[in-house]
């Protein structure tokens, strides 16, 4: 900065603000839950973490499919196009971007039914290593959801995640704390386009964002229209 002018960080003053906006009923109030998360979680050493990060689950994926040839010639278009082989996402988005374009044709020696393939075997493996319980009732995720239990607000909390996991839900479904996340119904939820932009639920309901899609999304086609649904068990096979 010019003039000899410095610039700080009240500490004291932020935090205060932030407990002050916490303890009130009437703030608009939204937690961002990222890929790190389920590190907060503690566990004994030989099982922790409970979920990796986006990196070690990309080595864990790398690994588990390191035998199929397809993924490995996937994996050397991904180095030639200077993408991260390093990030699932990145992995994900490249065969997905890939998909689109190969109806009926060849793309980077890859043919559609193999893109598929490897889409769905990738989705497999990520259920896989997060479908997983929270170990007890006082993990952070439980923490977090008593504290949203303890005061009725007059504007809902908001919970966004581009986590794939179930563990928010679990917590809050433990602590019956009442949520909103898109879908309606029972048997097999739908997701409920018009309640999500007309804001129709609840104030007291919480609402939980799931900004990358769950483990237990699906999409099925129905009338030639593909429908995305949420199912109560997680499907092994499901397109993430």
């Amino acid at each position: 900065m010019g003039g000899g002018m410095r610039s700080f960080h009240d500490c004291t003053r932020h935090l205060k603000y932030l407990r002050q906006s916490l303890s009130q009923d009437n703030e608009s109030i939204g937690f961002f839950l990222s890929a790190g998360c389920p590190l907060s979680v503690e566990m004994s050493s030989d099982c922790w973490p409970l979920i990796p990060d986006v990196k070690n689950l990309t080595k864990y994926i790398n690994e588990q499919l390191k035998g199929d040839e397809k993924y490995a010639s996937l994996l050397g278009e991904l180095s030639k196009a200077e993408k991260n082989c390093e990030n699932i996402e990145d992995v994900l988005s490249f065969v997905r971007s890939c998909l689109l374009v190969s109806k009926g044709g060849e793309v980077r020696g890859l043919i559609e039914e193999d893109f598929l393939s490897l889409e769905g075997k990738i989705c497999a493996e990520i259920v896989n290593k997060l479908d997983v319980d929270l170990p007890g009732p006082y993990t952070p995720y439980h923490r977090l959801a008593s504290w949203i239990r303890s005061i009725d607000r007059k504007t809902p909390v908001e919970i966004f995640t581009t986590n794939y996991d179930l563990l928010m839900e679990q917590a809050l479904e433990e602590l019956e704390v009442p949520y909103f996340d898109g879908f309606i119904g029972s048997r097999r939820s739908f997701f409920d386009l018009g309640a999500v932009e007309d804001d129709l639920i609840p104030t007291h309901w919480s609402r939980l964002w799931k900004i990358h899609g769950s483990i237990n999304w699906y999409q099925e086609k129905q009338d030639g229209v593909n429908r995305i649904f949420r199912s109560s068990e997680v499907k092994k096979m499901l397109h993430i």
